[in-house]
């Protein structure tokens, strides 16, 4: 039997290490700072500062940029990395005889810095000033899918099982963990191509479970432990993946959001080494 610990996840580390609680999560983003792709093997990728802009618009765009990637489910954050992290650049050029006028290049690189593709916006940037973040949200959430597409066509391929997983429901999750982390673990799968079932009767197929324990700690802090279990289809485990950090309660007690995306992207890579260990019948 196999065991992989990821310990700990990144993007619970970042959330343990908040003071104060968001008091609106289920309404709230990630941080664009966040370490969300710290976990070596993680996908995920890095959004860095728009060139040729008036001084602060540059990493304004790029925080706004992460935050719209994080919007259409793909991990992203504007410093933190990892070895397989793809990283998308923006560059920017006025549009002659119109002031404030820009046309934004934004190009996407693999982790090996091969140029995948890219897309090209034009947006009105005043000189003088800061962009608000919330006006930018309209004009990055437009192209952002875009941008996600081109991520999710040039994912990684290797540790692809060469049968269908069955993702089980989650079991013990407080909040809406247990429907949350599922629907995002089943969606980073479908994006990487992975063959999946809904039906517990379909025959050799590969199973993963995940059991969820949480305990409380000093503080209004929680212990929480995710530990998935790899099956094969006669029922054996192959092997298993653990997940555990200090969490503020308030953040897995109600609803997951962001939070479900990074810890199934976390898990992701070596859920699917282990599933490729089981030989096909």
């Amino acid at each position: 039997m196999r065991r992989f610990t990821l310990l700990p996840f990144a993007l619970l580390l970042a959330l343990a290490a908040c003071t104060e609680v968001p008091h609106t999560f289920e309404a709230e983003k990630l941080d664009p700072n966040a370490p969300l792709l710290s976990v070596p093997d993680a996908l995920g990728v890095v959004v860095e500062p728009v060139q040729g802009l008036p001084e602060a618009a540059g990493p304004a765009l790029a925080g706004a940029m992460a935050v719209a990637l994080q919007d259409a489910e793909i991990p992203a954050s504007t410093e933190a990395s990892n070895t397989r992290s793809f990283r998308l650049a923006g560059a920017g050029a006025a549009v002659p005889g119109a002031p404030g006028l820009y046309d934004i290049r934004w190009s996407l690189r693999d982790a090996a810095g091969t140029t995948l593709g890219g897309e090209t916006q034009r947006l009105t940037l005043a000189a003088d000033d800061t962009p608000n973040a919330a006006a930018l949200a309209g004009p990055m959430n437009g192209i952002a899918p875009k941008l996600a597409a081109l991520i999710q066509d040039s994912a990684p391929e290797e540790h692809r099982p060469t049968r269908h997983l069955l993702i089980r429901d989650i079991e013990g999750a407080p909040g809406d963990g247990a429907t949350s982390l599922k629907r995002s673990l089943i969606y980073l799968l479908k994006q990487n191509g992975i063959p999946l079932t809904a039906d517990p009767q379909a025959p050799d197929t590969v199973a993963v479970a995940c059991a969820i324990e949480t305990r409380p700690g000093a503080g209004n802090i929680d212990h929480i432990k995710i530990h998935w279990r790899i099956l094969k289809p006669d029922g054996s485990e192959a092997g298993v993946v653990n997940q555990e950090n200090d969490v503020p309660h308030a953040l897995i007690t109600g609803q997951w959001g962001d939070m479900a995306m990074a810890v199934a992207s976390a898990a992701a890579s070596d859920l699917l080494r282990v599933a490729g260990t089981v030989p096909a019948s």
